[in-house]
């Protein structure tokens, strides 16, 4: 008896056309694109062609986790989040546009939970020649190094300082190219000089925005008070400015950044099919909470609302 698969036919098909999708918007070939999510350029061909069909072998089912996993893809479509353009999502989409259009350099130190990550990566979707890192991933200087090497799509062949500078030699090709490193804060002290010399190699040629919450703003002043090499010189190219965009709590009530999230909140829940008095209502409720708290509860919503409408096989 064959044994079943892990998704069927009609999610597979929209599991491929978000990878496509997403190869459309990045700008990059074929092998590029593929080896900047981790896979093969072949994998790339068989999603476009279809030949998974023919040959279920192609692609098989880790490979299409993986792929579901890059591609966002839920098997639930009513899950799906609805993207809520708030304020500080519409003020970071401004600043990525800038840094990539410009050439330029930002740091965004700010609370956790304000929404700054899935920002970034909603801007890495529909934008061509960004490089997205999660900084969290790749903590120390050699993981760092493959991790840039496979955001600019280069396979991790040969030693890691040749495939680190072909890196960097593909990003020059690129066309107003973006650095997006995220979660900064967790990077060991010794790749803030990689981000240094990228820094040096790429200017005028290749934005770059960092993005973290206190942890990073922390470091970084840690750093340059203890002289720590390339600290007082990274802070310099970034422009001596850590980029809050929200209340800060230290220095004003935390009641005004209550209120500021309050609001942020409410425009996700309005987003995402909720009236406005449930909306309120649940915003009440959240006090004190951030927006992971906000998107959980929509799910939580959806889950129920899904269970109900759900018929009771007596009753058909």
């Amino acid at each position: 008896m064959m044994e079943k698969e892990m998704f069927t036919d009609e999610e597979k098909q929209r599991i491929g056309a978000g990878i496509l999708e997403l190869h459309r918007n990045s700008g990059l070939s074929g092998r590029k694109f593929a080896a900047s999510i981790g896979f093969k350029e072949s994998d790339i061909s068989n999603l476009k062609t279809e030949a998974w069909k023919k040959n279920r072998q192609l692609i098989g089912d880790q490979k299409w986790l993986r792929l579901a996993q890059k591609s966002g893809f839920t098997k639930d479509a009513e899950l799906k989040l609805v993207t809520g353009r708030t304020s500080v999502f519409d003020y970071i989409t401004e600043q990525l546009r800038v840094c990539q259009a410009a050439s330029t350099y930002s740091l965004m130190c700010d609370s956790a939970g304000i929404g700054k990550t899935y920002a970034c990566k909603q801007y890495k979707k529909e934008n061509p020649y960004v490089l997205y890192i999660d900084c969290s991933l790749c903590p120390k200087a050699t993981q760092f190094k493959r991790a840039f090497s496979a955001a600019a799509g280069i396979a991790s062949i040969g030693s890691i300082d040749e495939v680190f500078e072909a890196a960097i030699l593909s990003v020059k090709q690129m066309t107003k190219p973006l650095l997006i490193l995220d979660e900064a804060g967790d990077l060991n002290d010794n790749v803030f000089k990689l981000i240094k010399r990228l820094y040096n190699d790429l200017e005028d040629i290749c934005g770059i925005s960092m993005f973290g919450a206190g942890g990073l703003k922390h470091k970084i002043e840690r750093g340059i008070g203890c002289n720590k090499v390339g600290f007082e010189e990274l802070f310099s190219r970034f422009g001596r400015d850590y980029g809050r965009f929200t209340p800060d709590p230290s220095r004003t009530s935390r009641a005004d950044f209550e209120e500021y999230m309050r609001k942020e909140m409410e425009i996700v829940l309005l987003a995402n099919g909720f009236n406005r008095q449930t909306a309120v209502m649940t915003c009440r409720k959240m006090q004190g909470r951030d927006l992971r708290a906000i998107k959980r509860a929509i799910k939580a919503t959806r889950m129920n609302e899904m269970q109900i409408t759900v018929k009771n096989p007596d009753e058909q």
